[in-house]
């Protein structure tokens, strides 16, 4: 399937994007720190920013680890982090949890996360408050060169989540809503995406098919 894709940002400038299958997903979140591993995955499979994930708390989980609600995020200052609100009034929204995360996100709370709802999902394990980008820059670093993707960027993880809700069927206004989009913009693009792979997987099928034809005869 294709690797990346171009311009699935509204940010200016324009970079690459490295865009990751769910197994190569699995297999970073396997590489980084025990307690960093969930960020990999809500970043993935929720859609959601940087500042958006190390801004969560215990309260922003649902008691059935079904959904997360993004009301803030976490932005460098003037030499400090600040947590305030999100990047935009849209990005305000809750994020429905794919089942086969809930577990994850349970076991998560139970052992790296306090027990008061204002408790952070993922400390820095230095200044006890919010994670310094420095200190996660060398662990994602090392897990990304691990799994052979040395261009990877953390946001890539929200474009995968774009095109995977894409591949569900799910419409533009859905897709924006799910990553808290302002325009059609970026959604049109993890559509776009989603059915170039969707087109290669029906090749891939006929090229089983002809495999198959080979052997039978």
């Amino acid at each position: 399937s294709p690797a990346r894709i171009t311009g699935a940002s509204s940010v200016k400038h324009r970079r690459t994007v490295v865009l990751l299958e769910p197994d190569e997903l699995s297999a970073l979140a396997d590489k980084m720190p025990e307690q960093l591993r969930l960020s990999v995955l809500l970043a993935g499979w929720c859609g959601l920013r940087r500042g958006e994930v190390f801004a969560l708390t215990r309260g922003d989980i649902s008691k059935d680890y079904s959904a997360v609600t993004i009301d803030k995020a976490v932005t460098y200052r003037r030499r400090e982090y600040v947590c305030g609100p999100p990047k935009t009034a849209e990005s305000n929204r809750t994020v429905t949890v794919p089942p086969h995360l809930r577990p994850v996100i349970k076991d998560h709370l139970h052992r790296f996360t306090g027990k008061p709802r204002a408790a952070l999902l993922f400390p820095d394990p230095v200044s006890g408050t919010f994670y310094a980008e420095g200190r996660f820059r060398g662990p994602f670093f090392s897990a990304r060169d691990a799994i052979g993707k040395p261009d990877l960027h953390f946001h890539d993880l929200r474009h995968f989540g774009g095109v995977m809700a894409a591949l569900t069927g799910a419409t533009t206004r859905e897709v924006m809503d799910r990553l808290g989009h302002t325009t059609p913009k970026a959604a049109l693009v993890y559509q776009h995406a989603a059915a170039d792979r969707d087109q290669l997987m029906a090749e891939r099928l006929s090229g089983r098919m002809a495999t198959s034809a080979t052997w039978s005869l």
